[in-house]
């Protein structure tokens, strides 16, 4: 199974809000291009295995204030799974190279970085 997911924002500006100062100012971390595709494959034994990717296109940050342009960035996710009866095994990881990059809520006064890798394992029983 594969999926792809392409967005284009030309202008997402706030045209009303209870802080005046956050009209005419580009919605928060709303970038212009983002870009996202799945792929997955289940074989003949119960195995499965997927990769992803995601790509996020510069921003100017929350409501347009941050003071210097925050760079896109691109980050890749994985997924190894099991299938076997009722159950289904997975581990899932989500920025699998562990890239470190700007989030998308910085500020005038700050700004974090992204989520870092991440680990999940679940366990699913099916009726």
């Amino acid at each position: 199974m594969s999926a792809a997911c392409y967005s284009w924002t030309p202008s997402a500006k706030v045209v009303s809000d209870s802080n005046p100062d956050r009209i005419g100012k580009q919605l928060v971390g709303t970038p212009r291009n983002q870009v996202s595709a799945w792929a997955d494959y289940r074989f003949g034994n119960g195995v499965k295995a997927g990769l992803g990717v995601r790509f996020m296109g510069s921003t100017h940050g929350a409501n347009g204030t941050a003071p210097a342009k925050i760079p896109s960035y691109t980050v890749f996710d994985a997924m190894l799974g099991y299938d076997f009866e009722h159950w289904a095994l997975a581990l899932n990881a989500r920025n699998l190279t562990d890239r470190i990059y700007l989030g998308r809520n910085c500020d005038a006064y700050s700004c974090g970085y992204g989520e870092r890798r991440s680990l999940v394992a679940t366990a699913t029983y099916r009726w």
